[in-house]
């Protein structure tokens, strides 16, 4: 019974925005970022929704394709 509303919340996270800059000045991220993500253009081009593996996250090609 909660597996509906894990996929629905999963949905959700996967269209929300990784990153942010708030008032000019504060960087707001995602603390599980790649660190080969070198610059907010990189991390624009990311497209969104992303579903994200649930495992072998260290082995993900799909998302470094993307940028």
């Amino acid at each position: 019974e909660t597996q509906p509303a894990l996929n629905t919340f999963t949905d959700c996270f996967n269209c929300l925005p990784i990153a942010a800059i708030v008032d000019e000045k504060i960087f707001c991220c995602h603390g599980g970022l790649s660190p080969d993500l070198q610059s907010m253009e990189q991390i624009r081009r990311i497209m969104r929704p992303t579903d994200v593996p649930d495992t072998d996250l260290h082995n993900i090609k799909h998302i470094t394709q993307l940028l």
